[in-house]
């Protein structure tokens, strides 16, 4: 989990970047300055309605870029340990079965399988069929379900997840041309934007470390189960 932890942080900081200079932009009326003709402008309250929808995006890319590093990791891991089909979990072999149902089997044998009980468990993932725009609080409990590892969050400061779905909505709004940028960002102030920002990175935050608790205390065994 290294590598997808390290990769989090990595676009939290850049989301916190850019909500920073978008909280200038709305507190401050800060202006633009050309050189050339030695003018100030002010900044349109227009744009500042499509930087407030471009910090949707922004969440979005996070939740879903962040959560399918993570749960691929849980496929490298039982690849790289060699976790036999029959040694994991039974919510986790419905998961298996499920994807080989789903597996292209010219790809599979391209793949070279050399143990099918091995095999099985890791090469018929495919990330993109399972997570394609519509990730949420209640999806991810899901596949914690599922998987077996824990959706349980500290629900004071990340509300179980609950501005995912606000997040998700508005995102599927821009993607699908349902609404303008400037519409998707006229009713949010920056203090909305400011405590959704807050409350999606905590919750993705621990629900990553759950992960990584599942994996590196290997919980998608069936020995290891609780």
């Amino acid at each position: 989990m290294i590598d997808t932890l390290q990769d989090f942080n990595r676009r939290v900081d850049e989301i916190e970047i850019y909500f920073n200079f978008l909280e200038d932009i709305v507190n401050k009326t800060p202006k633009l300055f050309y050189p050339d003709t030695k003018e100030y402008k002010p900044i349109a309250q227009e744009m500042t309605k499509i930087l407030k929808a471009n910090g949707f995006l922004l969440l979005y890319n996070l939740v879903e870029s962040s959560f399918k590093k993570a749960i691929e990791e849980i496929y490298v891991e039982l690849d790289n340990k060699n976790v036999t089909y029959e040694d994991i979990r039974e919510e986790l072999k419905k998961v298996v079965l499920k994807n080989f149902k789903d597996c292209n089997t010219d790809k599979l044998l391209l793949s070279k399988v050399t143990n099918i009980s091995i095999d099985i468990v890791s090469k018929c993932f495919d990330s993109e069929k399972i997570i394609s725009g519509n990730l949420d609080a209640r999806k991810i409990k899901d596949f914690a379900k599922n998987y077996g590892f824990s959706y349980e969050t500290n629900a004071r400061i990340t509300k179980n997840g609950s501005e995912l779905e606000t997040v998700k909505i508005k995102r599927n709004d821009l993607a699908h041309g349902i609404f303008s940028f400037c519409d998707c960002g006229k009713d949010y102030t920056i203090e909305d934007l400011l405590k959704i920002k807050q409350e999606v990175i905590s919750y993705l935050r621990e629900i990553l470390q759950n992960i990584e608790r599942y994996i590196n205390t290997e919980s998608y065994r069936k020995s290891n189960e609780t």
